[in-house]
């Protein structure tokens, strides 16, 4: 069970991430990838007290993957997918 203080955070990591998303569709990438890239920290620090948060973390380095895509930053887009996935697999073992 997470205690107040992370689940405020996680609250907090979902509307930023909700939001950068919400930027992303409205063509507004800097703005996207600054929402996106806070949640992944606070997603991050989560995981650290409980590997259940690693679920968000995963498909958070996917929004930012598709944001790279989108921009035509395949490199970077090819990163954050690479991570998704190494996270995704490392949740199942």
């Amino acid at each position: 069970m997470i205690k107040e203080r992370e689940s405020f955070k996680f609250d907090l990591a979902i509307a930023l991430s909700n939001f950068g998303l919400f930027c992303k569709g409205r063509h507004q990438y800097s703005r996207a990838e600054k929402l996106l890239k806070e949640s992944l920290e606070i997603f991050e620090e989560l995981e650290k007290v409980d590997f259940e948060f690693s679920q968000f973390t995963a498909m958070t380095l996917r929004y930012i993957g598709d944001l790279y895509k989108e921009i035509g930053k395949f490199k970077e887009a090819n990163e954050y997918y690479r991570r998704s996935k190494e996270k995704f697999i490392e949740m199942i073992r």
